[in-house]
């Protein structure tokens, strides 16, 4: 199955961009990332893409009620963040790490 997510912009990277940035998790500025998806996250769009979070470190998010069909957390470490009545069918969760 061919990777959805557009690729990362930083010159001659592999990996695909996170949601809400050109770049992946190694190259995106985090602090700035960090506050950019706790605002998407609030405003996001029921029937929206999937989300890509691969590798994403963040804490403190509400995810709650949302469909997240198809989403990539491969790798991501979540912290304190709620899932209650989150659709995850699909979702790629390889490696994910979610903790309270």
């Amino acid at each position: 199955m061919s990777d959805p997510f557009l690729n990362c912009k930083s010159p001659n990277c592999q990996e695909s961009a996170l949601s809400f940035s050109s770049h992946c998790w190694v190259h995106v500025d985090k602090k700035l990332y960090h506050s950019k998806l706790d605002e998407a996250i609030k405003h996001f769009v029921p029937g929206g893409p999937p989300l890509n979070l691969k590798k994403v470190e963040c804490e403190y998010l509400d995810f709650s009620g949302l469909n997240l069909k198809g989403s990539s957390f491969s790798q991501a470490e979540i912290v304190h963040s709620l899932f209650i009545g989150t659709d995850l069918s699909g979702c790629d969760m390889i490696g994910a790490k979610f903790k309270s």
